[in-house]
């Protein structure tokens, strides 16, 4: 199946982003649009060397000096869409 890439916006607030991440569904097995979203987020970004093998994306920081490497590992948990419900963004009031 076709994915269709869903932009992420590195600059904005990590609510914002992370809201962003919620609304592209991602359920077990299929995971593309997701991990094509993330690819096309870092890809571009010259500090980075990514590496996509099927829909694991690995982002990783050139050498920032002899001996030195940041490296941040995440996992992006699968979740289904019920149509029309997107992520909300509020504060909670209790």
């Amino acid at each position: 199946m076709p994915s269709t890439t869903t932009a992420l916006d590195l600059t904005t607030d990590v609510t914002s982003l992370t809201a962003a991440v919620c609304d592209i569904e991602s359920v077990s097995l299929d995971e593309r649009t997701l991990a094509d979203a993330v690819e096309a987020a870092v890809r571009d970004l010259a500090h980075l060397e990514v590496t996509r093998i099927g829909n694991t994306v690995v982002a990783r920081t050139d050498q920032t000096g002899p001996g030195r490497r940041w490296v941040l590992p995440a996992v992006v948990v699968e979740h289904r869409h019920r149509d029309g419900v997107r992520a909300v963004v509020g504060v909670d009031g209790g």
